[in-house]
């Protein structure tokens, strides 16, 4: 990676957009520890052993919701701003998770959950957020505290879960009469109670702290987002601009030849204000359709160049310095890459990313799955038999872990590294704690309490930890090189379209892990090793080894935004051909 100094981060914009992200989490992660004891309460499963086969349809119902919306939320942050997108995101958050602690139904909870992915596009959009505060040199802190704050919720959520469940059971000192009878009724209200006020909360900071990332920008010819690769210039500043500039070459068309220079210089870089007017209508006003095709299948205009019309008004460019010269043959070249980048489908680091992407959230959202349930199951049945606070406990050590890590950890490993060879490494790290965490059964005292067996809980916390170091080195190094495909101005629908295909596997990983998980306590287990207990923690060691493998096909330059990429192509090639010149 380069030595280059990292550009400081934003940290107002970061903090507040954190702070929005952090009661998503903690509503998100907060039914991990009573889900199962939610699900038994619904007498919907006839058989204990079964009860994973209607938790993962539970949980997918969310991620169908997600997988069909998400590139929706991208593209409606794209056209109408990332902040009204995250807002409207807290608003339905805080809605949808206090209807499904009133859940009196398998049904109901099912319904609310899906309603929940419906209102809710906000990963996606954080993600489009951070990538446009952030560039290549300073990106992977700015994401690193994403994971410290997921790390956050994924210690408050769970704790908030699985002690605050069932409160008129767990504390009837406190909930006793009318109110006790009434938390009876919900055993599994209080929390999500909390859940939503934290999303208020998340409403209200956003409305008056978060700042609005997406800028009105254009490029040189009414095509891009940026002037150049890197100042932002509103319609306004042009249209100033070109006052000026208009005023300047008047007064100055009354001088003497000696100043053309200047005139054809303002010239060329002036942008004729009503073209800008007229692209920039015409790009607010696309339909959702035009604006997936425009992503899909991008336009392959012809190229206005200010050379070539320099050359009409002009003798050519011979009447520019060199200088000058050079900036505009920079400025239609970047003009042209942007208007010839490959449709997406061509996009092989595109396709890959989202690959890695899709594959690794089937595979953790199968470890969110299985391990509670896996913890849950009675040790007959070849389980760890933890209760939920035991399960809450788990959570909450990994996330400190996890805080710890990406605090200390990630941003050198990256900076060392590199995207890609962090995402590599961390994808083994896992592989022990696969192979071995099923073996745990064998160690434990079936007559003694969980928590006086020592030796069970360095092995659970220990293979956990490892589990949560390969996820915090995967999964922040790969959202990082899916904002690293897109150009600004399609930044919303490219997190939009990776976000929709993680949540297509997300949909399918709970149901598949934990009706495999349950077909093998029922039926596997009378075929024996691997069929047992074991069949699912191999099965995900499997699919760790296939993202190891695409992995290797990956660019380098997905390391770096691809705007600057592009910029330094473009450098690279003005340099090149600059020197071709001066030699002959």
């Amino acid at each position: 990676m380069s030595s280059t100094k990292a550009t400081p981060l934003p940290r107002k914009k970061v903090l507040a957009l954190c702070a929005c992200l952090l009661v998503d989490t903690i509503a998100a992660s907060s039914l991990y520890p009573y889900i199962n004891f939610m699900v038994q309460s619904f007498n919907v499963a006839p058989d204990e052993r079964k009860i994973g086969y209607y938790v993962g349809f539970l949980a997918s119902s969310y991620y169908f919701a997600q997988f069909l919306c998400s590139f929706i939320w991208g593209w409606f942050s794209d056209r109408m701003g990332r902040k009204p997108s995250l807002l409207i995101g807290l608003l339905g958050s805080s809605f949808a998770v206090l209807m499904f602690g009133f859940s009196p139904s398998f049904y109901w909870a099912v319904g609310t959950r899906f309603l929940a992915g419906i209102l809710n596009g906000n990963v996606g959009v954080a993600k489009s957020m951070m990538g446009e505060i952030t560039d290549s040199t300073n990106q992977a802190r700015a994401f690193s505290i994403v994971g410290i704050v997921w790390s956050i919720g994924g210690i408050v959520g769970p704790l908030i879960g699985g002690v605050l469940s069932s409160p008129s059971q767990k504390y009837p000192s406190i909930f006793k009469g009318s109110i006790g009878r009434f938390f009876e009724l919900h055993p599994f209200l209080l929390p999500n109670m909390i859940s939503s006020l934290m999303s208020i909360c998340g409403f209200l900071l956003g409305v008056f702290v978060l700042e609005e990332t997406k800028k009105i920008r254009k490029g040189i010819c009414g095509f891009g987002k940026q002037d150049g690769f890197g100042s932002e210039i509103s319609f306004q500043k042009l249209e100033d601009e070109n006052s000026n500039k208009n005023e300047n070459s008047s007064n100055v068309n009354n001088n003497n030849n000696s100043n053309n220079n200047s005139d054809i210089s303002d010239e060329a870089l002036e942008i004729d204000n009503w073209e800008e007017q007229m692209n920039f209508e015409r790009e607010t006003k696309q339909t959702f359709a035009e604006k997936l095709v425009s992503v899909f299948k991008p336009k392959k205009e012809k190229t206005y160049t200010m050379l070539e019309d320099m050359k009409k008004r002009e003798n050519g460019v011979e009447s520019l310095s060199n200088s000058q010269a050079s900036d505009v043959k920079r400025m239609e070249k970047e003009e042209f890459m942007i208007q010839n980048q490959k449709p997406i489908w061509k996009d092989k680091n595109l396709l890959l990313v989202c690959a890695l992407y899709s594959v690794l959230g089937f595979i953790w959202a199968m470890w969110d799955e299985v391990f509670p349930i896996f913890a849950f199951t009675d040790l007959k049945y070849k389980g760890l038999q933890f209760t939920s606070t035991d399960i809450g406990i788990t959570g909450a050590t990994a996330g400190v872990f996890s805080i710890l890590f990406q605090t200390f950890c990630f941003t050198p490993i990256v900076k060392k590294w590199g995207l890609i060879k962090t995402y590599k490494v961390g994808s083994l790290i896992v592989i022990p704690t696969l192979v071995c965490f099923p073996e745990i059964v064998k160690v434990i005292k079936p007559d003694v309490a969980s928590d006086k067996q020592p030796l069970l809980w360095v092995l659970v916390l220990g293979l956990y930890l490892c589990q949560q170091c390969s996820a915090e080195l995967t999964f922040v190094s790969v959202i990082i090189m899916v904002s690293n495909t897109a150009l600004p101005e399609h930044m919303g629908i490219v997190n939009g379209i990776a976000q929709s295909a993680v949540s297509l596997m997300r949909m399918i990983a709970p149901a598949l892990s934990t009706s495999l998980f349950s077909w093998s306590l029922v039926s596997g287990v009378s075929v024996g090793y691997p069929m047992d207990q074991h069949l699912i923690f191999y099965f995900m060691t499997v699919l760790i080894f296939v993202i190891f493998g695409l992995s290797f096909f990956v660019d380098a330059s997905i390391n770096v935004q691809k705007s600057e990429a592009l910029k330094r192509k473009v450098e690279q090639e003005t340099t090149l051909q600059e020197s071709n010149f001066s030699l002959e």
